[in-house]
């Protein structure tokens, strides 16, 4: 599957300009964005993964060490494209970046004309174990939110796996320099109710999810600071400032 608007949604975050016409994304692309911090410069490398399996096979490399990943579907197209992500991309991240922190983004949020849908969409395609949000590229509704979301989540992450006076108060930092609390970025979760956790590590994953099927395409991976890292960035973050 192509066109679930994962370029759209890198567009929009980055303040660039999206077209409404689709054109596929052939490989990959990195983009990057800056949090200057008073103390510390975040740097978030995104790495944006073409759809189309013509013209992009599938590389494990993709899936491997990430510190986030965005699953993106279609919500005009959910039961195709969140079926890719169950039976690919789910469990491939399982595989190769079990710490990852994740977030199921159903893009196209503008297409959707009532709120029954959307019910039915979470309801019938069974994705309420997985922290989602809904969000629309085009009108940027809820994209910079996800992204800060994520940022905060890894942020987290890196503070609490090696203690260090270098880093510590890096997300609550990171909170400030966004002028948001913690329950604001939260706010953007559909199933906050029913998830405690952004972190694959924590989240039950069925053994029908654990089924690869070998391909698949709506991944946007993405890590603080360099691009690829030989294992989990925060892991040689923590180590560096030990």
């Amino acid at each position: 599957l192509g066109g679930v608007g994962k370029t759209s949604i890198v567009n929009s975050f980055l303040g660039q300009q999206i077209s409404t016409k689709y054109f596929p994304t052939i490989g990959s692309s990195i983009s990057k964005k800056e949090y200057r911090l008073p103390k510390h410069l975040i740097r978030v490398n995104i790495w944006d993964i073409g759809g189309q399996r013509a013209f992009n096979p599938l590389n494990p490399v993709f899936f491997t060490n990430n510190d986030a990943a965005f699953l993106v579907f279609d919500l005009s197209n959910s039961e195709e494209s969140i079926k890719e992500l169950r039976d690919v991309y789910l469990p491939s991240l399982v595989e190769k970046s079990e710490n990852c922190i994740i977030l199921v983004l159903g893009n196209k949020l503008d297409l959707i004309t009532n709120d029954e849908e959307l019910r039915k969409v979470t309801r019938e395609n069974e994705i309420h174990s997985l922290p989602l949000a809904y969000v629309s590229a085009l009108e940027n509704k809820n994209i910079k939110e996800v992204f800060e979301l994520i940022v905060y989540n890894v942020l987290l992450d890196i503070e609490s796996m090696r203690p260090s006076k270098k880093i510590a108060g890096v997300a609550e930092a990171f909170l400030t320099h966004i002028g948001k609390k913690k329950e604001d970025l939260e706010r953007v979760l559909i199933n906050k109710g029913e998830v405690d956790t952004l972190n694959l590590e924590d989240i039950t994953v069925s053994k029908e999810e654990e089924v690869a099927v070998g391909t698949g395409e709506d991944l946007i991976p993405f890590e603080i600071e360099r691009v690829p890292p030989a294992r989990p960035l925060r892991e040689d973050i923590a180590d560096r400032l030990d």
